[in-house]
C-alpha cells in the first residue's frame, strides 16, 4: 500500500509513480490523504484495479460515497470500536453523520502523533506519553478539544 499524505512528505505522489506500479505483485493499494474528495474520486478513476482507502479521517463519509475500500484511521487508535463501526456503516452505504469528522479533528490540533498519545494516555489505554524529538508535548495548548471529542463519541 502506498501512502500519499502530501502534508507530511511535501509533495503529492505523482500519477507517473502509480502507473509504473501498476501490475507489481505488491502494489495493490493506496492511502489517499491528499484532503480533496474530488482528486480521490479522479484518482480512483484513473486507477480502478487497485483498491483506494481513505487516509482522511476527516474526509472519510465523502470517501466511501466515492467508494472507498476502507480508512487508514488516526481516530480508530482512541476511540478503535467507535470508528469501526462508523467505517461498516459508510462502507454500507448508510448515512454516518459527522461525529468522526468533528471528533478527529480535535487529533490534529497540535501534530500528530501528539493529541492522539495524550488523549490515549489520558485514557490510560497507554502508559505513556513521552515522544521523540522534534515531536514536543508543549505543542499541544489544551486537552480540552480532545476532551470534548471523546465525550462526543460518549454521546453518540
Amino acid at each position: 500500500m502506498l501512502y500519499n499524505i502530501p502534508s507530511r512528505s511535501g509533495v503529492a505522489l505523482a500519477e507517473a509513480a502509480i502507473a509504473a506500479l501498476i501490475g507489481h505483485p505488491n502494489f495493490w493499494a493506496v492511502k489517499e490523504s491528499g484532503g480533496n474528495p474530488l482528486r480521490f474520486a479522479e484518482l480512483k478513476s484513473a486507477f480502478p484495479q487497485i483498491a483506494w482507502y481513505s487516509g482522511d479521517d476527516v474526509w472519510f463519509a465523502e470517501h466511501a460515497l466515492l467508494g472507498a475500500a476502507g480508512l487508514v484511521s488516526v481516530a480508530s487508535n482512541v476511540w478503535p470500536q467507535q470508528v469501526a463501526d462508523i467505517v461498516a456503516k459508510g462502507l454500507a452505504g448508510e448515512a454516518i453523520g459527522a461525529v468522526l469528522r468533528e471528533t478527529a479533528e480535535s487529533l490534529f490540533v497540535a501534530p500528530s502523533p501528539i493529541p492522539t498519545k495524550a488523549l490515549m494516555h489520558y485514557q490510560q489505554r497507554i502508559a505513556s506519553n513521552v515522544l521523540r524529538l522534534p515531536l514536543c508535548a508543549e505543542d499541544l495548548a489544551s486537552l480540552a478539544p480532545l476532551l470534548a471529542a471523546d465525550l462526543q463519541w460518549a454521546a453518540a
